[in-house]
């Protein structure tokens, strides 16, 4: 015999979902799923995909530090030349969930200052289309 009390109503009993089926909040498109894994990029991730999208866009130099701890804090993680099309940009690449640290800003604020092409770049900006339409040279929504 159990300890424990039973309730006058009985065991607590779950919803039943008929066999075959699948609860709507289990189920998302093609589109979501992809979304979501997108959003779940490390930052490494994410650099290899931009890079490789930058390249098959005629960005054939592209610079980036392979090791942070030796170069001056906060500059950017990518140097992307597209010699063909006269571009230069400068991206700071950051995760979902990474902040951006005041030397980085402070980077973006000086490039900016003097006319340069200097942004930041999370993966919400590949699913939403900014970093493929910026690459080609459009203007995010233009």
């Amino acid at each position: 015999m159990s300890s424990k009390p039973m309730s006058i109503w009985g065991p607590p009993t779950k919803p039943r979902i008929p066999k075959g089926t699948v609860p709507k909040s289990f189920t998302m498109t093609a589109q979501e799923l992809r979304e979501r894994e997108v959003l779940a990029w490390s930052e490494r991730v994410f650099q290899g995909h931009v890079v490789e999208l930058a390249r098959s866009l005629g960005f054939s130099l592209v610079y980036h530090t392979y090791d942070s701890r030796r170069s001056q804090p906060g500059f950017p993680d990518l140097v992307l030349v597209n010699p063909g099309r006269g571009r230069l940009l400068f991206r700071e690449l950051k995760s979902a969930k990474e902040r951006i640290s005041g030397e980085q800003k402070r980077w973006g604020d000086g490039f900016r200052a003097v006319g340069a092409d200097f942004d930041f770049w999370r993966p919400q900006d590949w699913v939403s289309g900014r970093i493929e339409c910026e690459l080609k040279g459009g203007g995010f929504g233009a």
